[in-house]
């Protein structure tokens, strides 16, 4: 199942029991920051999709932080069209 949702929408979506392949967060979102929507995900029960993190370039340079922080992977927005489909394969 593909769908596109932003930040609370999408947790809301998980919580109602919808489940998908992987998740593709967006680092800097309005309401809510890819971080903070990653750690209300993590405590849902048996919450175990993984989540991938999208930088923008001038943030490739800390990408291993985000992938400490419980992240599956991460997309660098820059060059999305070349990486999505890896992501895609891997997961």
């Amino acid at each position: 199942d593909t769908a596109l949702y932003y930040g609370r929408d999408g947790i809301d979506k998980i919580k109602s029991g919808k489940n998908y392949d992987f998740i593709l967060i967006e680092d800097e979102m309005r309401e809510i920051s890819g971080y903070m929507t990653l750690q209300e995900l993590k405590e849902i029960k048996d919450f175990d999709i993984p989540c991938i993190i999208m930088l923008n370039k001038e943030k490739e340079n800390i990408k291993e932080h985000f992938i400490e922080d419980g992240f599956s992977d991460y997309l660098i927005t820059n060059n999305i069209e070349n990486d999505i489909e890896k992501i895609i394969n891997k997961y």
